[in-house]
């Protein structure tokens, strides 16, 4: 009889460790997918920050390997800024890329928004 309550006892401790080590893997396959949606968010920022001429338009990118679509906009600041200074900013741009997938059925959008300056990356002449 102890045998058999030392085996069922056993059985369950088993069972809720397995559990546990399933939900461990669960946890961490999704930080490393959020960690990788993060990389290339923050990949196709840089390269909308540093196009050197900006005009306002929309740019869509399908990443089929992926199953995510990269959209960057680039629209013009009207709202007036102002510097520590109190001097207006001119030619600020507001640069928002937001990546779009689906995950467990649910579409999902994540995104970046930074500001630049408009002249900051100008081609010498």
């Amino acid at each position: 009889m102890e045998v058999v309550i030392a085996l069922a006892i056993f059985s369950l401790v088993a069972v809720g460790f397995t559990k546990a080590l399933n939900k461990a893997a669960d946890a961490s396959d999704l930080a490393a997918k959020s960690v990788q949606i993060t990389r290339i968010l923050s990949s196709a920022m840089d390269e909308a920050i540093s196009t050197p001429i900006l005009e306002e338009q929309q740019i869509v990118v399908d990443l089929e390997e992926r199953n995510m679509t990269i959209t960057t906009l680039y629209e013009p600041m009207i709202e007036e800024l102002q510097n520590r200074d109190e001097q207006f900013l001119q030619d600020m741009w507001r640069i928002t890329v937001i990546g779009t997938y689906i995950e467990d059925g649910n579409k999902i959008e994540r995104s970046m928004v930074t500001w630049r300056y408009g002249k900051l990356y100008q081609p010498w002449k």
